[in-house]
């Protein structure tokens, strides 16, 4: 080899390792020089003019790397489907809202049963309500012409698969204040109004007023059809306020309040508000798991035996409620049956 092709070779090995020092710093975010201690037995040539046969990996100790939080991203943010799930992307999910439906949905004709195929009456109405943006054009021209058996099939399929909106709901339950007995609302999109049943019953005691008169041309879609009282209160991951709590009517026989976001502190009246109840769900309430709240000393002063139609009640997520347990079956023939 002539001197000149080993002055190339020196200049082009010097160039490399001036690289690979540079690279070292900015990994290591340091200024400093590399250590003066020189290992003879280390090798000189950069990492990938190594020979294969040279084990450099485990003489070569790299900088550790930092691990990003879970809320940043070094580039784009990667697909949700990748990202860590927190507790509230859980309760967002149609699978998290058919369980925690599912307690009072045996008593609906289990409308969170996934294996049952939806029909193309409610597909084409959810289609529609989904393309629906205008609150006016709903309540005038869509809902007047949708039977009250369809507006409580939709809103049961929606409270799992996609929520409504409040104006929807609102639309949907007008003007009885309930689609054919049941009032479901799902979350935190949607909640219940404080005048909700105080709206509904000025609507009924109207109409016994104000008497339709009979329809010669009846048939189904006119839906001129007496309405059946309020039955079925269902709300989930909303709020529930305490001028409606305190105007619910007494006609309910079934009530689910699941995983409020904000506590009831009269349940001790329910017994007097609604005699009638068959059916009560409580579960995954987290302000009644608090040790000395004032929610649960109402809860404490439940009156259960007033409830005699009493058949289901509902603690799942909850703990610590031995005492309660023993209460709602005190002094009674036929145990209630409690889910946990």
């Amino acid at each position: 080899m002539s001197l000149n092709q080993t002055r190339e070779v020196n200049n082009l090995l010097h160039n490399l390792r001036g690289e690979q020092f540079r690279h070292s710093q900015n990994i290591r975010q340091s200024r400093t020089h590399l250590s003066t201690i020189r290992s003879y037995n280390a090798p000189t040539l950069p990492l990938g003019l190594v020979s294969a046969d040279y084990d450099v990996l485990s003489r070569v100790v790299l900088p550790e790397k930092q691990i990003p939080s879970p809320n940043t991203y070094s580039g784009p943010a990667p697909p949700k489907s990748w990202r860590p799930t927190s507790q509230e992307d859980v309760q967002d999910t149609a699978a998290w809202r058919a369980n925690a439906l599912s307690l009072v949905a045996k008593h609906m004709d289990n409308f969170v049963d996934d294996t049952r195929v939806p029909s193309l009456a409610l597909l084409c109405l959810k289609t529609l309500l989904s393309r629906c943006a205008s609150n006016v054009e709903f309540r005038e021209d869509v809902v007047p012409f949708i039977p009250r058996h369809l507006r409580r099939d939709v809103i049961r399929y929606c409270a799992v698969h996609s929520p409504l909106s409040e104006w929807k709901l609102e639309a949907l339950f007008y003007p009885d204040g309930h689609a054919d007995g049941e009032v479901i609302i799902v979350g935190p999109k949607a909640s219940l109004r404080d005048d909700h049943f105080l709206r509904g019953s000025q609507h009924n005691d109207e109409s016994h007023r104000n008497p339709r008169l009979p329809q010669k041309n009846w048939d189904w879609e006119s839906d001129h059809i007496e309405s059946i009282p309020l039955q079925y209160l269902v709300l989930l991951s909303t709020r529930l306020p305490t001028s409606a709590f305190l105007t619910i009517p007494p006609t309910l026989t079934h009530i689910a309040l699941v995983n409020l976001s904000t506590p009831i502190l009269h349940l001790h009246r329910l017994p007097k508000l609604c005699p009638l109840l068959i059916l009560l769900d409580l579960s995954y309430n987290y302000w009644l798991e608090e040790g000395d709240s004032e929610s649960i000393r109402s809860l404490d002063r439940v009156e259960w035996l007033r409830w005699s139609h009493l058949k289901v009640v509902g603690l799942r997520g909850l703990c610590n409620r031995e005492n309660m347990l023993q209460k709602i079956n005190q002094g009674r023939w036929d145990d209630v049956e409690i889910v946990q």
